[in-house]
């Protein structure tokens, strides 16, 4: 399906009664083939870094038959006219790769989705049984995601003293680490926000320093890889923090299974903020593959 949504088309894995047009005989490039280690920061006192797994890229290669409607006069050409048809066919080039189980109405039945742009559209035109091979690559966003976000208000974990005072928030769907949007809010005065990553997120720290919060104001974060942002909603006017963000951050995220955080303001006391509540919590659960 083209990113903007306007051509979309329907390759099947099951027709037992072939009607399907483009029928799928194989695919590759749905494992983790090529896994290596990004620098996402550099917290302080540590020699190495803060780093996360990721794919440097995936190339999906789908292999079609090619089943025309005879009956209507459609021909071999018309459905590789009609691939052809799908390269650049919205303004970015993109493309949406989307794995569905079962059939619905909505997007309840798509599992995952994949967003690349077509590489390759390879023909054999002189055989008994047409196919085209069609490849997709994915650079940017080489991670397989769910097509719609997880929305959780997060709550208190437990308590063993005030510093160990963590906000516990379980993925169970996911089989890599993700980017996250959340929102804070602020009850009272703060020239300080940090988040701190606990348990298996020892070591991240994200800080937003220097800047006058106050009571009233809604801070938004995104560490989604393609909607990196930072800001303060003040009464509906908004001031972008980019720029407030210490050197030796690194931008939150979550791990699949349980993930623990806690933050604090500048209140006197330097302990856990009084001042700030966590309000939303959002992520597209991600995986290495199928």
């Amino acid at each position: 399906m083209s990113k903007n949504g306007l051509r979309l088309m329907n390759f099947g894995f099951r027709d037992p009664g072939n009607y399907l047009p483009y029928q799928v005989r194989s695919m590759t490039g749905l494992d983790a083939e090529e896994i290596i280690n990004q620098f996402v920061g550099n917290p302080a006192d540590d020699d190495f870094g803060f780093h996360i797994p990721k794919l440097a890229k995936r190339e999906l290669t789908l292999l079609l038959g090619l089943n025309p409607d005879w009956s209507t006069g459609a021909t071999f050409s018309d459905l590789r006219d009609e691939l052809y048809k799908l390269i650049g066919s919205c303004p970015s080039g993109m493309v949406y790769v989307r794995f569905n189980y079962g059939t619905s109405e909505d997007d309840s039945h798509v599992t995952a989705v994949l967003l690349g742009r077509i590489s390759k559209v390879e023909a054999n035109h002189f055989v008994e049984r047409p196919e085209v091979q069609l490849t997709v690559l994915a650079e940017d966003q080489p991670m397989l995601q769910a097509p719609l976000i997880t929305n959780v208000v997060p709550s208190w974990d437990y308590q063993t003293g005030l510093d160990d005072t963590l906000v516990k928030v379980t993925d169970e769907d996911s089989t890599a680490g993700h980017g996250l949007q959340a929102q804070f809010s602020f009850s009272g005065a703060s020239t300080n926000f940090k988040l701190v990553g606990m348990e298996n997120l020892a070591g991240l720290v994200f800080e937003i320093d220097d800047f006058n919060f106050l009571s009233g104001d809604d801070l938004y974060i995104s560490s989604l890889p393609d909607n990196r942002f930072a800001y303060v909603d003040r009464s509906g006017a908004i001031t972008h923090l980019v720029d407030k963000i210490t050197a030796d951050s690194v931008w939150p995220l979550l791990l699949p299974g349980d993930n623990y955080y806690t933050w604090f303001d500048s209140t006197p006391d330097e302990g856990l903020s009084s001042v700030i509540s966590w309000e939303d919590l959002a992520w597209y659960s991600t995986f290495w593959g199928v």
